[in-house]
């Protein structure tokens, strides 16, 4: 030091080599021009421009093409801009993970502006202190994304579309220094911090990925990180600036790994990202084994060890890669390349990105020999430039760099570190109280905060405490401020209000005192752990659903018993341990969520509101709930004869589905109109082991029509449709061309008369066109414009078309979307919980759905298609939720109190309204058999099915198969029925539809027009 009285000597003092090895940190010398990097919305518009046909969003169902998505953005911008969006201005972004989302951000860049994107799953009341300590001027949000969330500047999108503004692309004012986003992390002092992230910044890290990975057009990334998060920035990004493609995973997916591993296998994912607690949850949940398609794997906000490494790279193909970085740095400032043989114990964090320094420092920001821990801090393009609207905490993480050039800043993580001889870094732990909980960065001091802002808690301290598998739980003490006692579960309703679920304490401890060391500190260690159960008598389950609940909890928790007493986080469960018992539930259909874990204490409680459990262990699942009442499952053996005393023996039936080829069989039979018996047969796929059930959802074709007719006639009720009144009175969207009066009756009765169009179902890859672009006949839809061919009424065609017209004459006239009319109208009176006209279903209803087969009972490509004219042929049903249809028809018709319908309307449906058609009003009708019966037939790709039910009988069958051939198994099934002297499936209709051949609904145009069909079968290959 005397030699260097301005500090050098610090310097020197490093033993030898050591400089060589720490200069390897810094790699920020100017960047070559080939890996300068231009804005992201630049890079965007670029690759639209380069393959606009190329699929850039798959969103469930909905697949949106580059020229697509770059022109719903420059809607927005257009719409943000007129509103006073500009640089340096935060729009907040508050919807679902999906296509809408992705236009959007895009959107507010392509408006020069800055967003701020909020997970909707958080508590309203802390999207709502996000926004407004972000001081968001315009919020885009949907009416029904967060209940109950008012503020001015909400624009909701649902409400106020963008289809009106221009598509005229606005100059982009994205410069390098400018905030691209606001990224919001937990705060120390209780309050949370709002990270400023910059164009430049997140350009080079999505940049990095693209060259280092060499991502392009056959890459696939799921986005599956909660967009408040900073990592969901280049999973969205990084395909769109290359041409690949993201793939949005189904909603819930992060909290249902089996969700995530269908999504991998069923879109082809070439690219995961995730911490390492999911992945040490995906690899251990069956579908793992047939993510094939994956080459690169990341693994980043949790320490990854060798053993979890190694059974990710068990297999060869894809490559894994440890990344480490703060928000506050843009991601990520290192990586790792992990070798299929590397070591156990921890990964290296690796080495730093392009544009970035690291350096391991003491107390006095000195720099630390190789090997000795320190705290890491790093600085470069990628550190942000602080946080919204608090100099005083920038001033303090953000500093000046003393070995770099001037004006040089560092961000001190709080890390601590290591760096190896080999010039890689490694991660030791942190140097204050933060944790990170399954990956997500937590504040303890922001949990006590909310705590200690009860009037009822007097002290409180959130302490992080070690799990038995080495991850971390928060517990909660507190004391209360008066007399009365506090309620540990009361207390977790509250912060489960106001706070992410990962910083909810998982436990907690009502304390006479804090214990304080001799300083006045929280003295931890006297800190009590949390006792589970103590002092409460055991009680023991007793219902069926207390029962499977103490099951799934004792498997997932590693205990020996579990009582319904007992409450659930008092055995120390994190977010990670809630999704294993989230999806333990599902599988056995208890529709268990997130927030009712919280809601209710006790497993007694929470059984109590889950309702009956359903018994799948056999592989059937017996009916149990509809209408809101029991539905109750009646045994065979009855000395009457009838549906009743059809027996099909398991054996029989597997041994009829073998000989089809069809892996799986719904089957429910009515009598008197209630079910007496509704069970599943065989699996959901050929690839996979899940049993159908009874609530197994099947695509069900053209029974959509009898669903939509439902909603079609509670609209005529209300006075909004007239079954008499010409359409294109009602149609503001399209009309019909060269039409002299078609009537409502008419399209709902296939006499409109409207040239036919084949119907098409698509991959859920592929570009759909709407039902306007078939309606009109413009691209991507290749038919002729749809006009009126012949007079409406002369004559009889059963044509999807007709269906077509209907759907966009019910969004024309409500303003609601179709799939959220008919939920509102249909399927949640009659609480069709299995059910929904959404072709994005199969992504997010939390259970297996049936896959369609081919006629050799192979799985079909893509699984299932997808469909415009939903209102035609869209709909995913189980035999549970089709036997509560036939069930309200038939009452309405009778008169019964309580139905959707009225009688004078039910009986209108139920009426044949062109002589020998054998069709009323979107159903099916038949009364040759002496009784008159109504229903439907179903064909698509990969699936069979029917419903037919007898109005004075009441008795019904519903056959659902995954299977083309899976006519043979409703003729087995008719067999057995007739064997019984039942009356359901004996009219001439019927007979002649089950001896009908039975063509693959994809086979060439024409081959129809060979067969002997009926009238009423005339027109589209699927029914």
């Amino acid at each position: 030091m005397v030699a260097d009285p301005e500090g050098d000597a610090d310097v020197r003092l490093l033993p030898d080599g050591d400089h060589e090895v720490l200069a390897g940190l810094d790699r920020t010398a100017a960047p070559r021009e080939a890996d300068r990097t231009d804005p992201l919305p630049t890079l965007f518009a670029r690759q639209a421009r380069r393959t606009p046909r190329a699929v850039a969003v798959l969103d469930g169902a909905e697949s949106v093409s580059y020229a697509e998505l770059d022109a719903r953005s420059d809607q927005v911008a257009q719409r943000l801009r007129e509103l006073g969006a500009g640089p340096e201005s935060v729009v907040g972004v508050v919807l679902e993970r999906g296509a809408e989302l992705v236009a959007c951000l895009l959107g507010v860049w392509k408006a020069g502006a800055a967003y701020l994107a909020v997970d909707p799953a958080q508590p309203a009341e802390r999207v709502r202190r996000l926004l407004d300590d972000a001081g968001a001027p315009i919020t885009l949000t949907r009416r029904d994304t967060v209940p109950g969330l008012d503020r001015p500047g909400i624009l909701r999108t649902d409400e106020h579309p963008f289809d009106d503004a221009p598509a005229t692309p606005l100059p982009v004012v994205a410069e390098p220094a400018g905030l691209a986003c606001v990224v919001y992390t937990s705060g120390s002092t209780g309050r949370p911090k709002g990270v400023q992230i910059t164009h430049g910044g997140l350009a080079a890290r999505v940049a990095w990925t693209v060259r280092q990975h060499r991502l392009g057009a056959d890459d696939r990334v799921l986005q599956k990180t909660s967009v408040g998060f900073d990592a969901a920035g280049w999973e969205l990004f990084a395909p769109l600036v290359c041409g690949g493609t993201v793939v949005c995973a189904p909603p819930g997916a992060e909290r249902d790994p089996g969700a995530v591993l269908r999504a991998v296998a069923e879109h082809r994912v070439t690219v995961l990202q995730a911490v390492p607690s999911v992945w040490r949850l995906l690899v251990d949940t069956p579908g793992w084994e047939r993510c094939t398609s994956l080459r690169l794997l990341f693994s980043a906000g949790e320490p990854l060890d060798g053993d979890l490494a190694r059974r990710l790279l068990s297999r060869p193909g894809p490559a894994l890669w440890n990344t480490y970085g703060p928000t506050e740095c843009t991601i990520d400032v290192t990586a790792h390349p992990v070798p299929p043989d590397g070591a156990a114990g921890p990964v290296p964090i690796g080495r730093p990105l392009p544009g970035t320094v690291l350096r391991v420092l003491d107390a006095r920001m000195r720099p630390v020999p190789v090997g000795v821990t320190g705290e890491l801090y790093a600085g470069g393009g990628g550190v942000a430039r602080g946080y919204l609207g608090r100099p005083d905490l920038t001033a303090e993480r953000f500093l000046p760099d003393p070995s770099g050039p001037a004006g040089a800043r560092l961000y001190r993580t709080g890390d601590l570190a290591r760096v190896r001889p080999d010039g890689t870094v490694e991660f030791l732990g942190r140097a204050d109280d933060q944790v990170k909980v399954n990956g997500v960065r937590v504040e303890p001091a922001e949990a006590a905060a909310c705590l200690l802002a009860r009037p009822d808690v007097r002290a409180a301290a959130v302490v992080p405490r070690r799990t038995d598998d080495g991850g971390k739980r928060l517990v909660g003490y507190v004391v209360p401020a008066g007399p009365d006692p506090l309620d540990p579960g009361e207390l977790r309703r509250r912060l489960a209000a106001e706070l992410p679920a990962a910083m909810v304490p998982a436990a907690f401890v009502v304390l006479d005192r804090l214990p304080l060391t001799a300083s006045g500190k929280l003295d931890r260690g006297a800190l009590p752990d949390p006792g589970p159960g103590a002092g409460r008598e055991f009680v023991a389950p007793a219902t069926p659903t207390e029962r499977a609940l103490a099951e799934i909890y004792a498997s997932v928790l590693g205990l020996e018993r579990v009582g319904a007493d007992d409450h659930f986080f008092d055995y120390g469960a994190d977010s990670l341990l809630i999704i294993k018992v989230i999806a333990a539930a599902r599988r056995r259909a208890l529709p268990l969520t997130l927030r009712m874990l919280y809601e209710y204490d006790t497993l007694a409680a929470l059984a109590a509101a889950l309702g009956p459990a359903a018994d799948t262990t056999d592989g059937t699942n017996p009916t149990d709930r509809t209408e809101g009442r029991d539905m109750p499952v009646e045994e065979t053996g009855r000395t009457t004869r009838g549906v009743r005393e059809v027996r099909v023996a398991r054996e029989e039936m597997l041994e009829a589905m073998r000989r089809a080829r069809v892996p799986g069989v719904a089957l429910a039979l009515l009598e008197d109109g209630e079910v007496v018996s509704a069970e599943g047969y065989g699996v959901t796929a050929a690839d996979r082991p899940e049993p159908v059930t009874a609530r197994t959802p099947f695509q069900v074709a053209s029974v959509s029509k009898h669903v939509t007719v439902l909603a079609v006639l509670q609209l005529v009720s209300e006075g909004l449709l007239n079954l008499d009144a010409d359409i294109n009175r009602m149609l503001t969207s399209w009309q019909v061309p060269d039409s002299s009066g078609i009537t409502l009756r008419e399209l709902l009765s296939h006499q409109a008369g409207l040239s036919h169009v084949r119907p098409t179902n698509f991959l859920p890859t592929e570009t759909m066109p709407s039902v306007l672009d078939v309606l009109t006949g413009r691209p991507p839809a290749g038919n002729e414009p749809v006009r009126a061919e012949h007079p409406a009424g002369t004559r009889f065609r059963k044509t999807n078309i007709n269906y077509s017209v209907l759907q966009t004459l019910l969004e024309d006239v409500t303003g609601e979307p179709f799939e959220a009319l008919v939920r509102r109208l249909v399927l949640d009176p009659l609480k069709m919980t299995d059910s929904s006209f959404d072709q994005s279903y199969p992504h997010h209803c939390g259970v297996p759905v049936a896959i369609g087969h081919d006629p050799q009972g192979a799985p079909i490509a893509g699984r299932w298609r997808v469909r415009n004219e939903v209102a035609a042929g869209g709909l995913w049903a189980s035999v549970t939720d089709l036997a509560k249809v036939a069930r309200e028809i038939r009452r309405a018709h009778r008169g019964e109190p309580g139905t959707l319908i009225t009688r004078p309307l039910a009986q209108q449906m139920l009426t044949v309204w062109h002589p020998g058609s054998f069709y009323g009003l979107g159903t099916v009708l038949d009364d040759t058999g002496g009784d008159v019966e109504f229903g439907h037939g179903g064909r698509t790709v990969g699936f069979r099915v029917a419903t037919f039910t007898q109005l004075g009988s009441g008795e019904g069958l519903i056959v659902l198969a995954n299977g083309e051939s899976g006519r043979r198994i409703q003729a087995f099934v008719a067999d057995a029925v007739r064997r019984a002297d039942g009356r359901v499936l004996t009219g001439r209709m019927s007979g002649h539809w089950l001896s009908a051949p039975d063509v693959p609904v994809e086979a060439p145009e024409g081959v129809l027009a060979d067969l002997p069909v009926r009238r009423a079968d005339e027109g589209d290959a699927d029914e």
